[in-house]
């Protein structure tokens, strides 16, 4: 997480100001619970990525670990560049990838959202395959 998640509070309608990191944490809370409550099966994971990606949470169906390991993430760093190929190398080093010839048989479907914080940062992929 970019140290650029600490700057500039936002400032509500009734006077109170809050960081964007906070905000963000707000907004995945929100995301999560409500995902689950949709389908108590969804599972959610928690990266960071600074100049590579990080596991800060392996996947769980329960919503409290989740905002847990978020609540605990105060971390900033000032990068210079991330490599975002690095969130797809963890994620398929860590859970076998296979596509198979049709794809309603997959049997589970990761879906990745990248929440970028007006960072200086620059993002790039590395040239890993």
């Amino acid at each position: 997480m970019s140290a650029d998640m600490e700057q500039t509070p936002f400032k509500l309608g009734d006077g109170s100001q809050h960081t964007p990191l906070s905000m963000v944490k707000r907004t995945i809370e929100l995301f999560v619970e409500n995902k689950h409550f949709i389908n108590r099966k969804h599972e959610f994971s928690l990266m960071v990525l600074y100049e590579t990606a990080t596991w800060v949470r392996e996947f769980t169906n329960d919503p409290k670990e989740l905002i847990d390991s978020l609540q605990d993430l105060n971390e900033t760093q000032v990068c210079t560049s991330c490599d975002l190929a690095s969130v797809v190398t963890l994620i398929t080093d860590k859970y076998e990838m296979r596509i198979p010839r049709k794809i309603s048989l997959l049997p589970c479907l990761f879906r990745v959202i990248l929440i970028y914080g007006r960072s200086s940062c620059m993002i790039h992929f590395s040239n890993e395959e």
